[in-house]
């Protein structure tokens, strides 16, 4: 019976009965084939985690949460493979008799997801030797500096650090007024001392000019910075002092990484992100490793 064949989960027999099948029915690579072995492999340890006892109590939600954790460690055109191999599992062990519901198409794109923009962050040591290295001897290192403060140690995104005024910037009070949140409202953000004196630096040296934009370009023409131009800045600090991808938003993520690693509350971590919901708090704070998985578990309701 169906319920008979499904007393195990995943053995050896039965995955090497289906990667044959895929051999001799898909066309599958034998280089394909140890990457989908491979990968079931770390799903039955999953699974076992998870203590699902066999191949019938596999979820929907299973799957889903196997695929999240795999989505921390490769891109989406990976991801993508792989659920492509769960899909195809799937459906073979229903045709097969081994499960009695179909729950292949139960197995999402991992674009749906968004895993392709699961964030990444560097350890806050990193952070801190990113900011120590940057020269203020020159204009335009002062800017940078001031710039990455307000990015690492704020959150700030890059578009919300480039519309920023020289008004909205109140040093004797510690505090700056963002006037673009992406929830909407704008919002008046205490900022640290360190902070303010970088502001201070930079504004010391910032071009005269007729405008309010806050941050400018250091050569010819003179004009604001555009948010996409504030992300390069950061991309190519991060490039040349550690030969790391990324823009703005590693900063960013960095920052909420920092602070759910001090214990921070999931609430005020999104208020300090300018969060519309704890929702959008729990895509972001993905980054969460090993002894953050605890906290996942306890909000897994609001996935």
């Amino acid at each position: 019976s169906t319920s008979a064949k499904g007393n195990a989960l995943l053995p050896d027999s039965l995955l090497h009965a289906y990667l044959n099948f895929c051999r001799d029915h898909g066309g599958l690579s034998p280089r394909t084939q140890a990457t989908y072995h491979r990968e079931l492999l770390r799903l039955r340890s999953f699974l076992r985690r998870r203590a699902v006892p066999d191949i019938q109590a596999v979820t929907t939600a299973d799957l889903d949460a196997f695929l999240m954790r795999r989505s921390n460690s490769m891109g989406a055109r990976s991801l993508q493979s792989i659920a492509t191999a769960l899909r195809s599992l799937l459906r073979y062990l229903y045709l097969d008799g081994h499960i009695s519901r179909d729950l292949a198409a139960g197995v999402i794109s991992p674009s749906r997801f968004r895993a392709d923009l699961r964030p990444k962050y560097l350890p806050w040591s990193r952070i801190e030797e990113l900011l120590q290295g940057i020269d203020r001897r020159l204009a335009t290192g002062k800017r940078d500096y001031a710039l990455l403060m307000l990015l690492a140690c704020h959150g700030l995104r890059a578009r919300e650090a480039a519309a920023l005024r020289v008004v909205d910037i109140d040093l004797d009070n510690r505090s700056l007024r963002l006037r673009q949140r992406k929830n909407g409202t704008a919002a008046d953000i205490p900022i640290s001392q360190p902070t303010a004196e970088a502001l201070r630096d930079y504004l010391a040296v910032r071009p005269e000019r007729s405008d309010d934009g806050l941050f400018l370009t250091t050569c010819a023409p003179i004009r604001p910075l555009s948010g996409f131009g504030l992300s390069s800045m950061a991309q190519r600090h991060l490039r040349k002092r550690f030969g790391a991808r990324g823009g703005a938003y590693v900063l960013r993520h960095s920052f909420a990484k920092a602070l759910l690693d001090r214990g921070a509350r999931l609430h005020d971590i999104g208020a300090l992100l300018g969060h519309k919901s704890l929702r959008s708090t729990l895509i972001y704070t993905r980054i969460a490793t090993e002894d953050m998985r605890e906290v996942a578990d306890n909000y897994a309701g609001w996935l």
